[in-house]
């Protein structure tokens, strides 16, 4: 089944148990009026309605990836390291967060996180959808079975060069009744054409229903924008063929064009909240929590910046971003 017809299921089963319940239905009432009008005052207007939260469940990781949206965060001395259980609690009632109906938990490497199944126990008692993103690492069949003892919706496990074997032994297991096999899916970051056909071939391996395709943010791209436009068309033909294939469904973001224009319709600052440990904020799953952008007490610089992504003068942060021009979060 589609990922987003599964988890939008799964969302009308839980309503009735759900918190806040006119904060949910205001801001799924407002995304579908942002998506039917390209209005930038009502896009500033929603964006202190988020749909959907990261968690930063850990800055603690067992690797060090190239695609990492929080290299400066990870592993960094004097840092609060976990996100707690009571932060979570804490979070999910304040204004900022009710309104919010899925958690992506991330990290550093979530399953480093002790409390990291009360956290998934917590939001599911909530009527919130809980999706997690992994290395794989530390996976086994023990912890796919704990997952989904503990109601984990989604499963999303990154491809690296090192953990390949964890992954073919972790889509065995789930096979073997330990997860949900057609609610898990590989994930694949990039700007190369070759390293995208190379993670397809090894998803076909290993016979995984569900396949994402992200791309690298970068603050300031050193491409041009022919080099981008042509890795775009490039990027849309691998697509249409896996597509073609029919070997598995593939989610793939749309890639940056230069022929973006217009206003900008950033799904990620319109509907996405970010949480770090310390209780720093985030406009999105690229730019990291952090004082700047202001914590859970004080949300306005997050606000703010989120608002000033439909303004006249987009943050230079956002500029050249693939999500700038795209509704998908």
């Amino acid at each position: 089944m589609n990922i987003r017809i599964a988890l939008l299921l799964d969302l009308l089963r839980m309503s009735l148990r759900a918190k806040y319940k006119l904060h949910k239905a205001r801001a799924a009432l407002g995304h579908i009026v942002c998506k039917c009008l390209m209005n930038t005052k009502i896009f500033q207007a929603q964006c202190k309605w988020p749909l959907h939260a990261v968690l930063l469940a850990t800055t603690r990781c067992n690797k060090r990836c190239p695609d990492c949206f929080y290299t400066h965060l990870v592993n960094k001395p004097g840092a609060k390291t976990e996100l707690s259980l009571e932060t979570v609690k804490k979070a999910m009632a304040t204004e900022l967060f009710k309104s919010v109906c899925r958690v992506a938990l991330v990290g550093g490497e979530p399953l480093l996180n002790a409390e990291l199944l009360p956290i998934i126990r917590h939001l599911k008692s909530q009527g919130v959808l809980a999706t997690l993103t992994t290395n794989g690492l530390l996976l086994d069949s023990k912890q796919l079975h704990a997952f989904r003892e503990a109601g984990l919706d989604w499963l999303n496990i990154s491809i690296y060069d090192d953990n390949r074997a964890k992954i073919l032994a972790a889509f065995a297991a789930a096979r073997d009744g330990a997860f949900t096999v057609n609610r898990m899916a590989l994930v694949f970051h990039s700007n190369n054409i070759s390293e995208y056909r190379q993670a397809y071939a090894f998803a076909v391996q290993a016979n995984t229903p569900n396949l994402i395709f992200n791309h690298l943010y970068t603050e300031s791209d050193p491409r041009s924008d022919n080099e981008r436009d042509a890795f775009a068309n490039e990027f849309d033909r691998l697509c249409a063929e896996i597509e073609q294939d029919g070997k598995m469904r593939l989610y793939a973001h749309p890639p940056y064009r230069s022929t973006m224009k217009g206003v900008p319709r950033c799904g990620q600052a319109l509907g996405l909240i970010s949480l770090a440990p310390d209780e720093t904020l985030g406009p999105c799953c690229h730019l990291p929590p952090g004082e700047a952008f202001g914590t859970l007490a004080k949300p306005e610089a997050v606000l703010q910046f989120k608002r000033a992504v439909f303004g006249k003068t987009c943050p230079t942060l956002c500029q050249g971003c693939y999500f700038l021009h795209s509704s998908v979060y």
